[in-house]
């Protein structure tokens, strides 16, 4: 070695170098989210190609614009999977993502963390879970209402609010500066993004980034109210029957196994992709029947105009008056501890 020449980095016999993601099937969540944006600026940039060509050409950015929607909703389970597991082992790769993530589902990707992780999963169907299904209220021959405006209500703008300044005033007075960092770096990135394309284009700010945003928020409250409605309020899990699943292979295909949804609550921590098999070994064997769901596209059919619980009988929700929500005091130590949560890591 010549003098003052630097000495090769000795690494420790027997360490390995993590790879950058966590487990290999996130290719899949990345190419989703990848497509979404790739949508975007295509039709950003290309819809008079579309416009020029009569009907036909109309029919076909119809299309384009459907797919890129469709993604959006793809993007907003991205956004639950990468709160629960992170795709990257990386952090400063998982920020970026995150802000991605925003972008695509009009809020902080943060917002999951007491929103979700800390309200729905650790008091689910209870007074303290923002997005208990008993908050809507429209008639059973009318669900489809329900199904649609889950998000006014599951969590609701003040209440959704609310829970996510106290969660960050905790964590703030706590000394946990990093997580708050996070949030307000997303909101600042998400917020100056949609001023800036509504100045310069506010037609299409509005179609390729405001109404895709507002489609991914939809349908992840959606798609959780059609999880929970008519099931055990079990917040404990002592049982399996708190959520519904629904088992197809193109459903979990596009949601990244989030059809599997009992699984999902008895190991949040647990990556995506062994959900399946946590599933077939953990729930099937113990659930009522009526909550396997093979085909989506069915049920979805059936529940838009009859609101049943999994055992054929219609819903009974409390009384308004006793189903106000209840705050969470994450002030207190207890908030901070999440059995379960802990992420598990997926073998390759």
């Amino acid at each position: 070695m010549s003098p003052g020449a630097r000495p090769a980095a000795i690494r420790a016999p027997g360490r390995r170098r993590k790879p950058i993601l966590k487990h290999p099937s996130d290719m899949r969540q990345l190419a989703f989210l990848s497509a979404y944006y790739a949508m975007m600026a295509f039709l950003w940039r290309k819809e008079s190609i579309f416009f020029g060509h009569g009907p036909a050409g109309w029919l076909l950015w119809l299309v384009a614009w459907g797919s890129q929607l469709f993604l959006a909703a793809i993007a907003a389970v991205v956004n639950h999977n990468a709160l629960h597991v992170p795709v990257f082992n990386n952090m400063s790769l998982q920020r970026v993502l995150q802000l991605a993530i925003s972008l695509a589902c009009a809020q902080p990707a943060s917002v999951y963390q007491p929103a979700h992780n800390r309200s729905h999963h650790r008091h689910a169907g209870t007074r303290q879970d923002v997005f208990r299904a008993s908050k809507m209220r429209f008639p059973s021959e009318k669900n489809w209402l329900n199904m649609l405006l889950a998000r006014e209500y599951t969590p609701g703008q003040k209440t959704g609010a609310s829970l996510i300044v106290s969660y960050y005033l905790a964590q703030w007075h706590a000394g946990n500066r990093a997580p708050v960092l996070t949030v307000l770096n997303e909101f600042a990135f998400v917020n100056a993004t949609q001023l800036l394309a509504l100045y310069f284009a506010p037609r299409r700010a509005i179609l390729y980034l405001i109404i895709p945003m507002q489609t991914a928020v939809s349908f992840i409250t959606f798609i959780n109210y059609c999880q929970h409605d008519g099931c055990d309020v079990d917040p404990h899990q002592e049982g399996v029957n708190f959520a519904r699943n629904f088992t197809g292979f193109w459903f979990n295909f596009f949601t990244m196994n989030n059809g599997y949804h009992a699984a999902h609550h008895l190991k949040p921590g647990l990556h995506w992709a062994a959900l399946k098999a946590e599933h077939e070994k953990r729930v099937k064997p113990h659930m009522h029947p009526a909550l396997d769901e093979p085909d989506f596209v069915r049920y979805l059919w059936r529940a838009m105009w009859t609101r049943d619980d999994y055992l054929g009988r219609p819903v009974q929700l409390p009384p308004a008056e006793d189903d106000a929500d209840e705050a969470i005091d994450f002030w207190s130590h207890s908030s901070y501890e999440l059995q379960g949560f802990e992420v598990e890591e997926p073998s390759s």
